[in-house]
């Protein structure tokens, strides 16, 4: 692994990660896509492609039944731990001044 001058991993030598395998912090680049294991499993499972009939619609159309709503980044996780905490229900983290 190589670092850049701050210290953190240099994009270039992390990998993408295959579909499927369990990667943890600093295996792959922050921006890669990943989902937790659970969601992963069920969605192999339980993914099934549905057809509205005809006569019919959709209930929803505002992405509340979005397939991907699981899907993350390690970068994306690591911005929302530092403004939420992480106990439920979550709240605000408010910067103390000239900390």
């Amino acid at each position: 692994m190589q670092f850049d001058r701050q210290g953190s991993v240099a994009p270039s030598t992390l990998n993408r990660g295959r579909p499927g395998q369990v990667v943890r912090i600093g295996e792959v680049h922050p921006e890669t896509r990943v989902v937790p294991r659970h969601v992963y499993e069920m969605n192999k499972v339980s993914h099934v492609t549905m057809t509205v009939p005809e006569g019919y619609r959709r209930a929803f159309d505002d992405g509340r039944l979005n397939t991907k709503r699981a899907e993350m980044t390690f970068a994306g996780v690591s911005r929302t731990n530092q403004i939420w905490t992480e106990k439920t229900p979550r709240r605000l983290i408010i910067p103390r001044v000239g900390e």
